[in-house]
C-alpha cells in the first residue's frame, strides 16, 4: 500500500508545475523616473554596404523590418563608425584625413568620397523612414597620432607638439562602483553585441547564451531598469558571415532576422524617443513601464519563469480605454496576444513562461 502512493506524488507533482501563477502589476504614471532617447544598431566597419549591395527589395525589407513601428523593430539611433584607418582593408573605416599632413600647424589634407563606406546612403534610407537621431564616433585615432604608428592598440600622442603645460590621462578605479555616478546626463549603453557566438535565431536555447533574445530582453531590462540607461544600441543591425554580433544575417541575396531583433521590438515600439519611464512594481517578472509623447502608455513585461503568470495591471494617473498586447517566445514573432481592460482601466492577460509581452494603451 505504501509503494502505491509514489506514482500518485508524482502525478500531483506533474500537474502543479507550470500552473499559472497570479500576480498583481501597480503601475505609477504620476512618478516618473528618467527620459528614454531610443534604441538602434550601428553599421559601422563598412557594414552598411551588406545593406546597400542587396537586391532592392531585400534591402527595403531588412530597412524596414529595423525601423519600422508597425512591420519593424521601430528603431530610432542610428551610429556611425568615423573612421581612422588610411585604407579600407580588412574592413576598417577610412579616415578623413589618412595621411600626416606635417604637424599640428600643417594644412589639413582632407579625403572624402562622399560614400563612407555605405553609411551616407543608409543614414538617408534611415532618415527618410524616420530616424531623427544620429550617433557618430571613432574607435581610434589615426595612427600617426599615436605611439605604435597603427589605428589599433598603443597610446593616443595626446600631448605632443604643445607648448606650456600639458596634461592627460585616465581614471582609474581600485574595483567595482559601489554606487551611481553622480551626474544628470543620459546614460547609454552605446554598443552591445555577442562577440564569441555562432550566429542563431533562438529566442530561447536554454543554455542562456548571450546569443539568445531572451537573454538580450533580460539585458535591456537590467540596463534601463538598474542602470537607468536611456538608450541601448545593438552593435551590427545586419551583417554576412556566421558571427552572432548581428541581428539580421545577410548572406548573398538574402536575409534572416534573429529572435534578438524582436527582443529589442518590444523596447523600442512601447519606449519611443522622450518617452518617460515611470514606476511599476508588484509581481516577480521584469517588468518596466513607459509613458509617451502621444499620450500611449506601455508597460514591458519579460517572464523568465517556468510557470506562465496571470496577470492584472492596474494604473494610477491614467486610465486607458483600449489595449493591445504583443508577445514573442520560441513560437511567437511580436504576435497580438489576448488582452482585456475593463472600465477602470486595468489590464488582465496570462504572460506564458519564458516569454516578453509589451502591453500598449491608449486613453
Amino acid at each position: 500500500m505504501h509503494f502505491s502512493a509514489y506514482p500518485l506524488l508524482a502525478t500531483a507533482a506533474i500537474i502543479t508545475v507550470g500552473q499559472a501563477l497570479s500576480i498583481t502589476l501597480n503601475v505609477n504614471v504620476d512618478n516618473k523616473i528618467q527620459m528614454m532617447d531610443g534604441f538602434g544598431v550601428s553599421q559601422a566597419f563598412r557594414k552598411a554596404l551588406n545593406i546597400e549591395r542587396l537586391p532592392a527589395q531585400e534591402s527595403a525589407e531588412v530597412l524596414d523590418l529595423l525601423i519600422s513601428q508597425t512591420i519593424g523593430a521601430g528603431l530610432s539611433i542610428y551610429r556611425n563608425g568615423l573612421g581612422s584607418s588610411p585604407d579600407s582593408s580588412n574592413g576598417q573605416m577610412n579616415s578623413i584625413q589618412p595621411l600626416d599632413p606635417g604637424g599640428l600647424d600643417a594644412t589639413p589634407e582632407y579625403v572624402w568620397d562622399g560614400i563612407d563606406s555605405g553609411q551616407v546612403w543608409l543614414a538617408k534610407q534611415a532618415y527618410d523612414r524616420g530616424v531623427r537621431t544620429f550617433y557618430g564616433n571613432p574607435w581610434s585615432a589615426p595612427g600617426y597620432m599615436k605611439t605604435n604608428g597603427l589605428d589599433s592598440g598603443a597610446d593616443a600622442r595626446l600631448c605632443d607638439g604643445i607648448t606650456g603645460t600639458a596634461r592627460t590621462g585616465d581614471e582609474r578605479l581600485p574595483g567595482l562602483p559601489t554606487a551611481d555616478f553622480a551626474t544628470s546626463k543620459q546614460v547609454w549603453v552605446s554598443d552591445w553585441a555577442d562577440l564569441s557566438g555562432n550566429w542563431t535565431t533562438e529566442w530561447d536555447s536554454q543554455s542562456g547564451g548571450e546569443g539568445d533574445g531572451i537573454y538580450l530582453a533580460g539585458l535591456i531590462h537590467n540596463s534601463i531598469a538598474l542602470g537607468r540607461v536611456s538608450a541601448f544600441i545593438y552593435g551590427i543591425g545586419a551583417e554576412a558571415g556566421g558571427v552572432n554580433t548581428k541581428l539580421f544575417s545577410v548572406d548573398g541575396p538574402t536575409h534572416e532576422s534573429s529572435k534578438r531583433l524582436w527582443a529589442m521590438a518590444h523596447y523600442s515600439r512601447a519606449a519611443r524617443p522622450g518617452a518617460e519611464r515611470v514606476e511599476v512594481t508588484g509581481g516577480n517578472l521584469k517588468t518596466t513601464a513607459y509613458q509617451n509623447t502621444d499620450g500611449m502608455v506601455s508597460v514591458v513585461a519579460l517572464n523568465n519563469g517556468t510557470s506562465a503568470r496571470t496577470t492584472s495591471i492596474r494604473f494610477t494617473g491614467f486610465t486607458g480605454e483600449t489595449v493591445q498586447a504583443y508577445i514573442t517566445n520560441t513560437a511567437k514573432i511580436f504576435d497580438l496576444l489576448n488582452a482585456s481592460i475593463n472600465s477602470a482601466g486595468d489590464v488582465t492577460a496570462t504572460i506564458p513562461a519564458r516569454s516578453i509581452v509589451t502591453f500598449m494603451l491608449s486613453a
